[in-house]
């Protein structure tokens, strides 16, 4: 977190910051913070298919479960509130792989006190 924020004041508008190693829980929750709460877009991603790793497309049967319990969860009036981002919008929906770039927007204006739950 705290060498994205220093690269983020460094970055340009429009320039671009890698994410490697996707598999691991603590850069799926810094890449959600990212993408919830600063002007950032996700512009391409690579899988390690090129290294030898194969990468399936099947969703397994607990990721099929839990695709059908965020839609029924966010169908629920103000599921925001009572139900985290990870269980609303499981990881494996975004359709990344191991390497994500990531765009810069716009510089950060947001007020102080300025959160969303990730």
């Amino acid at each position: 977190m705290v060498e994205f924020i220093l690269a983020d004041k460094k970055l340009k508008v429009g320039d671009m910051i890698a994410f490697h190693d996707l598999w691991m829980p603590s850069l799926r929750k810094l890449l959600r913070y990212i993408l919830r709460n600063r002007d950032y877009t996700i512009e391409r991603t690579y899988s390690d298919q090129a290294c030898g790793e194969v990468e399936s497309k099947r969703l397994t049967t607990w990721q099929r479960l839990h695709n059908l319990a965020s839609a029924v969860g966010r169908t629920m009036p103000k599921s925001d509130a009572w139900l985290s981002d990870e269980l609303r919008y499981p990881w494996h929906q975004f359709g990344l792989n191991n390497m994500v770039f990531i765009k810069k927007q716009s510089n950060d204006s947001r007020d102080w006190r300025h959160f969303r739950p990730f």
